[in-house]
């Protein structure tokens, strides 16, 4: 029996051996592990002790930081990557997580900051230059967003979303004919693209095509029927036309999914 408990006793001093052996890595890894299963509550306290282990862990601080934005825990996530950066400042991915994170919290000159820096480091870092180009749109600096999302393009052409943003960029600055070649390209590679239907449409209207314009906020509406901007500007496109009946039933379809303008077209067109 004494035997038996003398074995008892140095399994259970191995164990904690084993236990207080593992290293920064060990527990790192373990994080990754969690994280991959989207396990973000687990994952975070693995990555705690990795750096409690090897402070100045900027991988770790860094993916502690995405299971933070994993559980919208913004704020945190931003600090992690921020002292991720201050161990590695040449960490692009630590950059390009802390500009998406700002993006998110509205702060658009820190993001753009922050994507301008990732791709300062990693010149070929497309999601970057995209996300900076959303963030410019956001600001109103819509030539520099088109420049962006040229940018992404020349590194992957296949991007029919990229497309559809600079179209809508092009009809803003009123290069409407660039705007339906950018919209013509997006539908090509995604043909149910709904917002590219509905960037060349607004294109379309910019130069007095309205039946055209109708035809795509057709479209559009085709592949996705939940959002009332579209049934309003189909709506004013109609009225545009001359059809006044046809815009009628549009805007109070918008109005009827919650559009305040299509409201107010129902008191003017809808008498």
């Amino acid at each position: 029996m004494k035997n038996i408990n003398l074995l008892f006793m140095a399994n259970m001093l191995l164990v904690c051996l084993n236990a207080s052996a593992q290293t920064a890595e060990d527990y790192f890894k373990k994080g990754v592990n969690k994280s991959f299963f989207q396990d973000y509550t687990g994952a975070i306290p693995d990555y705690t002790k990795a750096i409690e282990l090897k402070p100045d862990y900027a991988l770790a601080y860094q993916k502690r930081g995405n299971a933070k934005e994993g559980l919208k825990d913004l704020k945190g996530a931003m600090a992690d990557y921020s002292k991720a950066i201050e161990y590695d400042p040449k960490d692009a991915d630590a950059y390009y997580s802390r500009g998406c994170v700002k993006s998110r919290l509205d702060d658009k000159p820190g993001a753009i900051a922050d994507f301008t820096k990732t791709v300062e480091l990693k010149p070929e870092y497309g999601k970057a230059f995209s996300n900076r180009g959303n963030a410019k749109f956001r600001s109103g600096d819509f030539k520099g967003a088109v420049e962006d999302f040229s940018k992404v393009l020349a590194l992957d052409p296949k991007r029919a979303d990229v497309y559809a943003s600079r179209a809508n960029a092009k009809g803003i600055l009123q290069d409407f004919k660039g705007a339906i070649a950018d919209c013509n390209k997006s539908i090509e590679l995604k043909p149910n693209n709904a917002n590219a239907y509905f960037n060349r449409a607004v294109a379309k209207k910019g130069l007095n095509e309205f039946q055209g314009a109708i035809a795509d906020y057709t479209k559009a509406i085709e592949f996705d029927p939940t959002k009332p901007d579209v049934y309003y500007n189909r709506g004013i496109a109609k009225v545009d036309a001359g059809q006044k009946q046809g815009a009628c039933t549009d805007f109070k379809k918008a109005e009827e999914l919650g559009s305040p303008e299509a409201m107010e077209a129902v008191k003017q067109y809808c008498k």
